[in-house]
C-alpha cells in the first residue's frame, strides 16, 4: 500500500474536488480509468 500512497492520495484529491452528485460520477470514474491504464490496467468496453 505505501507503494500506491502518494497516486492514490492525489486521486482521491481529484476525485473530491470534482464534487459530483452521486450516481453522475462521470469525471472521477474517468480519473480512476485513467490510473488505471497507467499502472497497467486493460479498459473493457
Amino acid at each position: 500500500m505505501e507503494t500506491y500512497e502518494k497516486l492514490l492520495t492525489q486521486l482521491n484529491a481529484k476525485i473530491w474536488d470534482f464534487s459530483e452528485l452521486k450516481f453522475c460520477e462521470y469525471r472521477s470514474s474517468g480519473a480512476i480509468i485513467d490510473l488505471l491504464k497507467k499502472e497497467g490496467f486493460k479498459e473493457e468496453t
